[in-house]
């Protein structure tokens, strides 16, 4: 199951944007729960956006609990927006002192026309823990994340997958999870 479904979360950046500003106005995370929400990108209040700088993701899981997998969803296409460089996953039981636990590099985008959603997988093994920190590393001007997934050792999905959908004047198409065939475990 997903452990981090409904979980609070700090996100920061790990470097300024051009403008100085701290968030993207366009892309911003508006209350704090785009990113646990369970939602992936039926319209653009369910990503998050980086623009000319990285970001820094700290889940708090509530309690220390064993992970399999941490599952980041991203954007890739056109426009600037990429696959990320490198997502690193570290770990905490107090949520100052972190380890750095798995890491993905040279990440392959999806390689489809447009934008599309797809997912960066990292293995943990069972490993145990109250917070989680995903460093996301750029490769082009933006970052954008849909969603963050923390998945139980006792059972859950890693998605293998992506899709892809419209993008049209600057508004990402609405399209249901159903139709996107993306499995997920919503427990």
């Amino acid at each position: 199951r997903n452990l981090a479904l409904h979980r609070p979360y700090t996100i920061t950046s790990r470097e300024p944007d051009n403008a100085g500003d701290d968030t993207n106005d366009a892309y911003s995370d508006f209350g704090g729960i785009q990113l646990t929400n369970g939602e992936l990108m039926e319209d653009s209040l369910y990503s998050v956006g980086f623009s000319f700088r990285n970001a820094e993701v700290t889940l708090d899981l509530g309690a220390e609990l064993c992970m399999s997998s941490v599952s980041v969803n991203v954007a890739t296409g056109d426009g600037g927006v990429a696959a990320p460089r490198t997502v690193e996953v570290m770990l905490s039981n107090d949520g100052v002192t972190f380890t750095s636990v798995a890491m993905a590099n040279d990440i392959v985008g999806s390689g489809a026309t447009g934008r599309s959603i797809q997912w960066v997988d990292i293995v943990l093994d069972g490993k145990m823990a109250r917070y989680v920190r995903v460093n996301v590393e750029r490769s082009q001007r933006w970052i954008v994340l849909n969603e963050i997934r923390a998945w139980s050792c006792s059972g859950g999905v890693v998605a293998e997958t992506y899709e892809t959908f419209g993008f049209s004047g600057g508004v990402w198409a609405d399209v249901p999870l159903n139709v996107l065939g993306i499995n997920e475990d919503s427990s």
